[in-house]
């Protein structure tokens, strides 16, 4: 499945201890987005099942074309204080 993604700019984008440019970086990127632990692997307490692992091998396929062709590859995820709320939704294990 493909999603379309938009970016709104001014974004700063920092890639090997570097500032680059949207045009630097979108011309040839893949995101990943979410690919935690927390979301992938058994026992952490966002587990979202057997079912959400067969992307694993599909994404690590696509990252090993795309490194091959020099893509810039960036992976992305939310990042939580220790005292967030969000942590009495989901308590950590």
């Amino acid at each position: 499945m493909c999603r379309a993604l938009s970016i709104n700019f001014p974004l700063t984008i920092v890639w090997n201890n570097s500032v680059v440019s949207k045009e630097q970086i979108m011309n040839n990127a893949v995101l990943v987005i979410d690919m935690v632990k927390g979301f992938l692997e058994p026992g952490h307490n966002l587990y979202c099942g057997s079912d959400a692992r067969t992307v694993i091998p599909n994404i690590k396929d696509l990252l090993h074309r795309e490194e091959n062709a020099g893509s810039n590859i960036l992976f992305v995820n939310d990042n939580h204080e220790p005292d967030d709320l969000e942590f009495k939704i989901f308590p950590v294990q």
